[in-house]
């Protein structure tokens, strides 16, 4: 596909999996949204976390529940950056639990 200059661009999200540690450690991993195609003008991106965990202490998530922006701004060369990255960090426990997600969602 051939993209027009007047195209809007598309905003995507990435998928990622991490495996929850041991009790009292954490694990980091990153979720980026990005751009089909850089912009000449910033671009902002509005976000939520929400955690779908079992005992509601497995993710860090002192901004969860509530909508978060991120901005892909207008760099010296003229245009915005493709990616920007959402850190998502998992706190380890010994309860067994089936698979626990955290769910990022462009709104």
């Amino acid at each position: 596909m051939v993209r027009q200059p007047n195209d809007p661009v598309k905003v995507g999200i990435s998928d990622t999996t991490i495996m929850e540690g041991d009790p009292g450690t954490s694990k980091s991993e990153t979720v980026t949204i990005s751009l089909t195609s850089p912009s000449t003008q910033a671009i902002a991106v509005v976000y939520r976390i929400d955690p779908v965990d079992t005992d509601g202490q497995d993710f860090d998530c002192r901004k969860c529940g509530t909508n978060q922006k991120v901005t892909f701004n207008v760099l010296s060369t003229g245009k915005t950056a493709l990616t920007k990255n959402i850190p998502i960090k998992v706190w380890g426990d010994s309860i067994t639990e089936n698979n626990e997600q955290v769910k990022v969602t462009i709104v």
